[in-house]
């Protein structure tokens, strides 16, 4: 056996140690030395990227190319689609009236887009398949109601997909195998996809009824679309959040104007207003989203139109248009403007202060600014990074506090997303009072729910205050941007509440990639004595391999990078650290995970000898490296 005495190789090998008894076990994350933690179950089922041939869902219409949002991967129905039989014998023993129907119909889709439904296009496909049932049956007479809900149904799939697509960017969870003989004869592959059949079928449907399509339609089978069947479909366009819904959105807005039987109202508008808002399709989408609302202002000011009025939630949808804005000017990039992310979270306050003055004015309730208007402007002050910022959300959190408890309306409750707005502010602040003020939050979150769950649960017109992981992620941050040297194990301590939450149940709490990293990061960030920094690298080191070994996760570029920032800052310049990096390296390498922050952090922690041994054939002339000189087999997995 080989002896280690120096106290440098103690420490190599006791970080080689801690990574090793992580290969079968994530030990170093449960409070109990000797408790494996269970590997998490695939939340997805899958994601498929995969194009099609679009389909003109009109024929006065430009066909559409293929979106670019994910799939959601598809293996069975739910429980209550499962239970339809596909025998039109057993269905018309099933139902009696066509409301036990739309019954079924409702619920099979109001599922869809929950952690119910994992497979939504399946289920969808169920209900297309019920309605199908309901047109060929002799005994039961369709209604717009069942041709509405199946649309709701696509709708809802559409949203899904694209809320899907973005959680798997952000979190990088690994895609399942697919069971493709289970997959549902509708070749629906993105949220695009979704959008344009339920588009697809409202103008089937409008066909049918005028008698254009050329075919002896049974009696049953022609629906007359109404306005909530547009409504419907121009809200599918929005939840797909592509680049190309806003223009869709619009055309069958056009569409209710020109008809001689449906006319919009304030949903049809708003549910444009969200497509321009959610796929941030044009520079301008912003004042887009203006205009629109003045045109609302005037055609309801108009006897004619007076079904067209601009909401408080019009605003709602504004001010978050706002927020966004105010996050891209404060994402740390080359476009960063503090100053000018500062103004955008005033501009959303305006709108509250608008709709007050406007509800004051009029006692409108339809103007009364609610919980998800001060939560939007919270989330744009959030979103700036700075202390002045974060004051004003607390001042908002505090006035919607008082104006709760003052009238008791449910509508001015703050709920999880209020508080969570708020740790996330404290985590970009910097101050010395972030960490200490995120967990008192994040306590009061979970006193509230606990009386929740004390008086019953969540009653039906009100939000949980159960904090999830984001609200945990933040109060990582708020410790690994504060000074304190004991961060690393304030960051794991956090981790392992939330994997022992996520053990009992809790899925909302589940930790991603980026509660690892922030993890990791914390760790990255310690300033102490030379003990304390060693122990904080063990830590981003059983950190790294827990992702490793989880089977529906990896780690990032952003993660190995990081883990290398902790080795150039933990240790002590050296041949140690110097061959610690290169094991970080190899590592990203075999992964394909190498990005420019990882060769970045790696010049700092490595000597330049090795480094450049390492590296020569990506240096150009003066030294440096040039990306695009990297092999591909390096960065193939990065996203």
């Amino acid at each position: 056996m080989i002896a280690f005495t120096t106290p440098t190789a103690r420490r190599l090998l006791c970080l080689m140690a801690a990574a090793s008894a992580l290969s079968s076990s994530n030990a170093f994350l449960t409070s109990s030395a000797t408790t494996t933690i269970n590997r998490m179950n695939n939340d997805f089922g899958g994601l498929i990227k995969k194009t099609k041939v679009t389909t003109n869902f009109e024929k006065s219409t430009s066909t559409y190319s293929p979106g670019s949002c994910s799939m959601v991967g598809m293996k069975t129905a739910a429980n209550d689609a499962a239970s339809v039989s596909s025998s039109q014998e057993e269905f018309n023993k099933r139902y009696n009236n066509i409301q036990e129907v739309n019954i079924d119909l409702d619920r099979m889709a109001q599922r869809i887009g929950t952690q119910a439904e994992k497979y939504p296009v399946q289920a969808a496909a169920q209900c297309q398949d019920l309605y199908e049932q309901v047109l060929a049956s002799s005994k039961l007479d369709a209604d717009v109601i069942t041709f509405n809900t199946v649309l709701k149904a696509w709708s809802r799939v559409a949203g899904s997909i694209a809320d899907t697509h973005l959680n798997y960017s952000n979190n990088n969870n690994s895609p399942a195998d697919i069971d493709f003989a289970q997959m549902p004869s509708i070749p629906i592959y993105t949220a695009r996809d979704a959008a344009e059949y339920a588009t697809k079928l409202l103008m089937e449907a409008e066909q049918k009824q005028s008698g254009d399509n050329g075919d002896a339609e049974n009696k049953n089978s022609i629906i007359l679309p109404d306005r909530t069947s547009y409504n419907v479909a121009i809200d599918a366009w929005a939840k797909s959040r592509c680049q190309d819904a806003p223009d869709a959105a619009e055309r069958l807005l056009k569409k209710m104007l020109d008809h001689e039987r449906v006319k919009p109202d304030t949903l049809s508008y708003n549910g444009v207003l969200d497509a321009w808002a959610y796929s941030k399709s044009s520079p301008d989408y912003i004042e887009r989203l203006h205009k629109i609302f003045s045109h609302m202002e005037q055609l309801h000011e108009d006897p004619e139109t007076r079904l067209v009025k601009p909401t408080i939630r019009t605003v709602n949808t504004i001010i978050n248009a706002h927020a966004k804005r105010a996050g891209d000017y404060s994402n740390n990039g080359p476009d960063s403007d503090p100053e000018m992310a500062m103004k955008e979270a005033t501009k959303a306050h305006d709108w509250l202060n608008k709709m007050q003055k406007k509800y004051e004015d009029t006692n409108d309730e339809d103007y009364m600014p609610d919980v998800m208007t001060y939560t939007s402007v919270l989330d744009a002050y959030s979103r700036c990074g700075q202390y002045h910022g974060t004051m004003k959300a607390e001042g908002l959190l505090s006035e919607l506090k008082q104006k709760y408890e003052k009238t008791g309306n449910f509508k001015l409750q703050p709920n999880f997303r209020t508080y969570t707005s708020l740790i996330v502010a404290w985590s970009k602040t910097r101050s010395p009072d972030a960490p200490k003020r995120a967990e008192e939050i994040l306590e009061e979150m979970n006193r509230l729910y606990e009386e929740q769950l004390a008086r019953g649960g969540v009653r039906h017109h009100e939000e949980s205050f159960k904090p999830n992981s984001r609200t945990y992620t933040g109060v990582i941050q708020c410790w690994a941007r504060s000074r304190d040297p004991n961060k690393a194990q304030r960051a794991l301590k956090l981790l392992r509440t939330m994997k022992d939450k996520y053990k009992a149940g809790d899925y909302d709490v589940r930790p991603n990639v980026i509660a690892y990293n922030s993890a990791i990061d914390a760790c990255a960030r310690v300033k102490a004595d030379s003990a304390k920094q060693m122990e904080a690298l063990k830590i981003a080191f059983a950190i790294l391999k827990s992702v490793e070994v989880e089977k529906n996760m990896r780690p990032t570029g952003i993660m190995y990078a990081t883990l290398m920032r902790a080795v150039s800052s933990l240790m002590p310049p050296g041949k140690e650290r110097s061959d610690i990096s290169k094991a970080v390296f190899d590592k990203a390498v075999a992964a394909g995970m190498v990005d420019y922050g990882l060769l970045k952090f790696m010049r700092q922690a490595m000597d330049n000898e090795k480094f450049h041994e390492l590296l020569h054939n990506l240096e150009d002339g003066r030294g440096n490296i040039d990306f695009n000189r990297m092999p591909s087999a390096w960065r193939k997995n990065l996203k």
